[in-house]
């Protein structure tokens, strides 16, 4: 079932053709959030869930959100997402989850808004809130959905950059509620180039792994964006863009690097840079092995020589 909520973000929304990518972290969420939600524990429990910008925390709640039956009493879905607006208040954020639940408060502050919006958590019978860019709230939202994790029961999942750890670690009223904790970990290259590289959908854009040259080409991309997948699709739209242009049939390494030099940060191009002097001093090692091993090799063959003439 796919459905929208308020508060959605163009990071919510695949574009046309393109199929979710099933990525180990997209799994590990799903996983995650089947133990925050699973009815057989005892107790309820918050989740923590950090990682970097544009590592696919989002497409994950996504992924996630998608894949729930809705509620056979109300319709509605089971959990849903809220998503944390720059300087967001408590009464704002409170408005915001009744809204996605149906409700309009009618409450004149946050603790009457706040009360609502537990009410319409409990009337919708939701399995699990989710908070996306959590990152944003301050200690007083964090109050807030204290207030609604201890009032409703429902578990309550905050997703964000790794800085909210320190609003929830310098609190023991909110650490000690946080039962679980994920990490979004970067994904392996193998994984970027066996799995995520050739499930994008591009126009003009192919991806064989089993071909070396597109083997080559992948390595080159990951030294271009390292491990934010934001940035590599990023950078492989505007590729798509200079191909269509050029009137090339499908991407080629002077398309990226031209499309690199368009989109690329200074960060990024100290990131190439580094990995280009790396490979080199690796390169470099590896003939003074060669040229090493080879020297002992004519000394070996020359030593009997020498001994018999003596």
């Amino acid at each position: 079932m796919q459905y929208s909520l308020a508060g959605s973000s163009l990071e919510d929304c695949l574009p046309p053709g393109q199929k979710l990518i099933a990525t180990s972290n997209v799994k590990r969420f799903k996983a995650f959030l089947a133990l925050i939600t699973d009815t057989s524990k005892m107790y309820s429990m918050m989740g923590v869930v950090t990682g970097l910008a544009g590592i696919g925390k989002t497409v994950s709640i996504k992924a996630y959100l998608d894949g729930l039956e809705p509620c056979a009493h109300t319709g509605l879905p089971r959990s849903t997402k809220v998503t944390v607006k720059p300087r967001s208040t408590p009464k704002a954020l409170a408005v915001e989850v009744a809204a996605n639940l149906g409700d309009r408060p009618r409450g004149r502050n946050i603790y009457e808004v706040a009360d609502e919006a537990a009410a319409a958590a409990v009337r919708n019978d939701i399995d699990v809130l989710i908070v996306d860019e959590a990152d944003r709230l301050n200690e007083d939202s964090f109050e807030l959905l204290r207030h609604l994790f201890d009032t409703t029961g429902c578990p309550v999942v905050v997703v964000g950059l790794p800085r909210i750890l320190g609003v929830i670690d310098r609190h023991e009223k909110f650490a000690s509620r946080v039962g679980l904790r994920m990490d979004f970990s970067p994904l392996e290259p193998k994984e970027v180039l066996k799995v995520v590289l050739p499930g994008l959908v591009f126009p003009h854009w192919e991806f064989d792994p089993g071909r070396a040259a597109d083997q080559e080409m992948g390595e080159r991309i990951l030294k271009m964006v390292g491990p934010s997948l934001r940035k590599l699709r990023n950078l492989l739209q505007t590729a798509s863009q200079i191909a269509a242009a050029y009137e090339q049939p499908r991407i080629t390494p002077d398309i990226l690097n031209e499309a690199f030099g368009w989109s690329a940060s200074p960060e990024d191009r100290r990131r190439l840079t580094q990995a280009a002097d790396s490979t080199q001093n690796e390169l470099a090692s590896r003939r003074g092995e060669f040229e090493r091993e080879s020297e002992r090799r004519r000394e070996s063959r020359n030593t009997p020589r020498e001994q018999h003439a003596a």
